[in-house]
Order: C-alpha cells, then structure tokens, then sequence
C-alpha cells in the first residue's frame, strides 16, 4: 500500500492539490485514471463520476508527508525522541559504568560484570559492541566511557523502573 502510493508521484501531487480544495472536477485534476485509481484503492480519496474528494486519511498522509519533507529538509526544529529497550546485561553493564564515575577499564570491566555475575566474560565484546552500535558508550584507549546518550538512557531508564516519570 504505502510503497504504491509514495510510488506513484502524479497521484501524491493530485492528492497534495485536493488537500487545498474540498471537491474537484476530475478533469480539473490533470492525474491520469491511475494515478486516481493507487488513490482511490487505498483508500485516500473518494471519486463519484465526475468529481474527486480527498479523505481523511489522505489529508492524513499529506499532513504526515509535508512533516517529513520539513524534517528532511532541516525545516523542523522538533526533537526526535528515541528510546531503547535494553535486556538486563546491558543494563547491568551500563549501571556499572554509572557506578564507576562512567567509565572503566576493559579488563576491570570485564572482573566486575563477572563478578557481579551479570555477564560471562566471552560476551562481554559483544555487549559492548552492542551498546557502542547505538551509541551508549564509547571505547577511548582501553576504557569503556559511557556517552551523554547512555548516561541519559539509564537515567530515564530507572525513573520509569520505579514509576518517577513526570
């Protein structure tokens, strides 16, 4: 559905036109049939002989694609929020950091996640590759340092852990 409709770039331009106006010649339009028809399967616009209408969920799409194009063209100064869901290793090896002014040595990280029992020491690589991924953590020599990101996460992390979310 989506793909044939952002596909079919007569039919987002008519269905940007109809967006303006409430009901329209279909001659008026200048879209072939179709272009009309990907619309009117998926359900965007209503045609009724000679006249077409957009719908709700066609102003829809075109409100969700005009906030997209202003994203993408850097118009749009909103936040983008974004949020992991993280299973209990790598939050546990993020909690350590915390613990450690935010930052470790390798090998020590490695003694404590196995000490605590978090972890075993063969996927403690692969967790901290995992966090570096999305930008969690980082690696600075031979210390794991957790970034502003990761320090964020665990923050928001815990508040909603113990219903502290305002």
């Amino acid at each position: 559905m989506l793909y044939d409709v952002l596909m079919n770039r007569e039919g987002v331009n008519a269905l940007k036109s109809l967006s303006s106006q409430k009901v329209v010649d279909l001659s008026e339009l200048g879209a072939s049939r179709g272009a009309i028809l990907v619309l009117e399967r998926n359900e965007l616009v209503q045609v009724d002989e000679d006249s077409i209408s957009i719908s709700l969920k066609g102003k829809q799409v075109i409100k969700l694609l005009d906030e997209l194009k202003a994203l993408v063209d850097g118009k749009r100064k909103d936040r983008v929020a974004l949020s992991f869901n993280l299973n209990e290793e790598e939050k546990g090896l993020l909690l350590l950091l915390a613990k450690n002014k935010f930052s470790l040595e390798m090998d020590k990280l490695v003694k404590l996640l196995k000490k605590e029992k978090r972890t075993r020491a063969f996927k403690v690589n692969k967790l901290v590759g995992a966090l570096k991924q999305i930008n969690l953590i980082k690696i600075e020599k031979d210390n794991v340092v957790m970034t502003e990101l990761g320090k964020n996460t665990i923050k928001d992390d815990l508040l909603r852990e113990f219903n502290l979310e305002g």
